[in-house]
């Protein structure tokens, strides 16, 4: 598992006691590349899912598996190995939340 500085609730770094915190950040890695967007990182500026889109709004089957292949694709790019991906989807097809399970 890679370890970097975390991040809290409003994307701050995480300090206790004054020191930055540094942990296991898989988790915090994904959660980052699925709130970004292209063009939010410097280094890799393709890089970036842009969930804020997709949350609440209607996806139907073919919108969510291409969706899909492209988270699949981000998180491939960053060196992850993909468990499972869940998109939850209400009654009417709108997107609730999405489930990421994966691991480097």
């Amino acid at each position: 598992l890679m370890k970097d500085y975390l991040l809290d609730d409003t994307y701050d770094l995480l300090l206790t006691d004054g020191d930055w915190v540094v942990d296991e950040c898989d988790d915090l890695d994904i959660q980052l590349i699925m709130v970004t967007g292209n063009g939010n990182w410097k280094e890799s500026p393709l890089m970036g899912y842009g969930v804020t889109r997709d949350i609440n709004s209607p996806m139907g089957v073919y919108k969510s598996r291409v969706r899909e292949a492209y988270l699949r694709q981000q998180l491939l790019a960053d060196g992850f190995e993909i468990d499972y991906i869940n998109y939850v989807l209400d009654a009417n097809s709108v997107l609730l939340d999405i489930q990421v399970e994966a691991t480097r």
